[in-house]
């Protein structure tokens, strides 16, 4: 059995993964979004940690593709959350508050 598959039959706790989703959603919304700042994107990837070890374990296997979506959704708002702590300057799509200035030469 591969790797995937083993990750699939490991899906049989009893968090909803309708559940988890919008906790990351929110998560993402309030300190992930347009407008950001360093101390709410370690706090988002505090609470992406704190679900990764927590909640995402015990994910329901009642629907699978929902519980899978739910952990690839995980995954990835951790490591959009981690990339935008790396990127210090306000550009036409985002706005640092720790970094209000543009750099015209990026």
């Amino acid at each position: 059995m591969n790797e995937e598959g083993a990750r699939i039959i490991r899906i049989r706790g009893n968090v909803d993964a309708g559940e988890l989703t919008k906790t990351v959603q929110k998560t993402m919304w309030e300190q992930v979004g347009v407008v950001r700042d360093r101390s709410g994107l370690r706090d988002a990837i505090a609470e992406f940690e704190r679900i990764k070890n927590e909640k995402a374990p015990r994910l329901s296997g009642s629907d699978i593709f929902a519980a899978l979506e739910a952990s690839n959704l995980l995954q990835t708002a951790e490591i959009v959350a981690w990339a935008a702590l790396t990127w210090e300057e306000t550009t036409r799509t985002q706005i640092c508050n720790d970094y209000p200035a543009s750099d015209d030469n990026n």
